[in-house]
């Protein structure tokens, strides 16, 4: 089935932003918005979002090699802010 849709200027940004973000064409994003909420919800179904944001947060530590192991301390987290 084809589809045209007309969003405006605002909503397209926002899209395109949250695309991108996860690395996603704008088409592919919003195809995968509307399939989401076409399909009924299944066990399975739930999983995939939750695995695709365990995935990334995975993928952002290694990228900025955290270790959750590591002792964070409240002056660790604010030190940027005293320059």
């Amino acid at each position: 089935m084809t589809v045209t849709l007309t969003f405006g200027p605002d909503v397209e940004a926002g899209l395109l932003v949250k695309a991108h973000a996860r690395g996603m064409e704008l088409q592919e994003f919003v195809q995968e918005i509307i399939e989401h909420e076409a399909l009924p919800c299944s066990p399975e179904s739930d999983l995939k979002p939750r695995q695709e944001a365990v995935r990334r947060m995975i993928e952002f530590r290694e990228k900025h090699q955290l270790d959750l192991g590591a002792p964070i301390t409240r002056a660790m987290l604010h030190e940027e802010h005293r320059f």
